[in-house]
């Protein structure tokens, strides 16, 4: 969108329209301002709703766990609570998606061959358990390096890891059961963010 031709083609039909034109053009033009203030409003709004969620996070999890955690001699700094936290809900989140997909694929085998198969998912139950509480114990005693950006890419695109695999089996001839009923990167995003 070009602003400086939209401007210049509402001024030469300002100029050349006749009086509903340039009703229509200022009605057209206040409405258009009041909405776009009425944004703004709803900006500075969310603004104060996610410093608020922000604070909180900080005031009722962040220092309250680097508290508890120091009464029991294990020290966090800010960070690392943050990035641990991160990583701990993107694989609960992970583990339980894969285990809503090995349900929807386990429907469609099911359905296919009439049987009434269950699958097993204490894997992914224990997984999304044990892994966290191990971030947790990793990161306060071997104290790795901080890489807050790559946590941050992990947890945006975190479906790709879980869906590039499938895909690739798929191409080598292992049919993907779940693809047509469930979709783990709506799943993941809807669940997740």
């Amino acid at each position: 969108m070009n602003l400086n031709k939209e401007i210049a083609e509402f001024k030469e039909s300002f100029r050349s329209g006749g009086m509903l034109t340039k009703s229509l053009s200022m009605f057209g033009f206040v409405f258009a301002v009041s909405s776009i203030t009425s944004l703004s409003s709803k900006v500075v709004e969310w603004k104060g709703f996610i410093l608020d969620a922000l604070q909180f996070y900080q005031n009722y999890f962040v220092n309250p766990l680097i508290t508890g955690a120091s009464s029991v001699n294990l020290h966090y700094s800010e960070a690392e609570v943050h990035v641990v936290t991160i990583s701990s809900v993107c694989l609960a989140v992970g583990m339980r998606l894969l285990a809503i997909g090995q349900k929807a694929a386990f429907q469609e085998i099911n359905s296919r061959y009439d049987s009434e198969l269950k699958p097993n998912l204490n894997f992914y139950w224990v997984t999304a358990i044990l892994v966290p509480v191990g971030l947790w114990l990793w990161y306060r005693l071997s104290n790795p390096p901080i890489r807050t950006w790559l946590v941050a890419f992990v947890a945006l695109f975190y479906p790709v890891f879980i869906v590039v695999p499938k895909v690739i089996i798929s191409k080598l001839g292992y049919e993907e059961f779940e693809k047509n009923r469930f979709s783990y990167i709506k799943g993941y995003y809807t669940i997740c963010w």
